[in-house]
């Protein structure tokens, strides 16, 4: 997930309204470790566009969600007691808001917030299925609904099912619900 100070330094430096409860580099207290949140994708890929980066493929993110397993969650097949931040998850800001980046254990790749929190953007168009997709990990960008792209992860107000390693979403390009984030590749 970017955080807040990363993204003010976009926002500066391309001339664009820092929120209101911002003041230059300076946040409401503790906020500038939470994850930048109501992002459409144009918004993300802009950012990323700035640092020279990119989205995940829909493909790299799960392959980093999983870190090799083959469960639900990357630490097994309950949502457990405060292992992330989605409903019913035991987590202090479950169905309330996000949760700083990092207060979860990460995953054995090292990777935080992966589950929960906020969904994320990734690169691919939006398919029914995987049926017709790219072999190797680049993102599927052709054909499908080119409005509607993929989001990952779940979020604290979503139900454990959606925060799965393998859930995913759909959402058109333009959405910036306060849930929305994304993580750089």
């Amino acid at each position: 997930e970017t955080s807040n100070v990363e993204y003010a330094e976009f926002l500066v430096d391309v001339g664009d309204v820092v929120p209101s409860t911002w003041s230059g580099d300076t946040f409401p207290a503790g906020q500038e470790a939470y994850p930048v949140q109501g992002i459409s994708f144009d918004m993300a890929t802009d950012y990323c566009d700035w640092l020279g980066k990119r989205l995940p493929t829909e493909a790299e993110w799960e392959y980093v969600c999983r870190a090799g397993s083959v469960t639900e969650y990357y630490w097994g097949d309950e949502i457990g007691d405060n292992n992330c931040n989605c409903q019913d998850s035991g987590s202090k800001w479950s169905c309330k808001r996000a949760s700083r980046v990092g207060s979860f254990a990460p995953n054995i790749f090292g990777v935080y917030d992966l589950v929960g929190n906020v969904w994320e953007w990734v690169e691919d168009h939006w398919h029914n299925n995987y049926e017709g997709a790219p072999a190797d990990e680049t993102a599927w960008t052709y054909g499908g609904n080119q409005q509607g792209r993929v989001v990952r992860g779940g979020s604290w107000d979503c139900s454990p099912k959606l925060a799965r390693s393998a859930s995913r979403a759909r959402a058109v390009t333009s959405s910036r619900y306060d849930d929305f984030g994304f993580r750089i590749a």
